[in-house]
């Protein structure tokens, strides 16, 4: 995996994991639900446009 897009994919992943991380505590906290699920949404769309990962879109074997 490469960066596609960015300087820094370090920061762009930290943003990305921000996003799971958060839906991950609410979760935990018993408070889940759409506002909580969109930011992850997002990040699984952003993933794609931020690096350049071959395997992207492949099912897991």
């Amino acid at each position: 995996m490469s960066s596609a897009t960015t300087r820094w994919p370090d920061a762009a992943l930290h943003g990305l994991l921000a996003k799971f991380i958060a839906g991950a505590n609410a979760a935990r906290a018993g408070k889940f639900g759409k506002a909580e699920l969109a930011p992850m949404q997002d990040a699984l769309a952003q993933y794609p446009q931020l690096f350049d990962d071959r395997d992207w879109g492949k099912p897991a074997h």
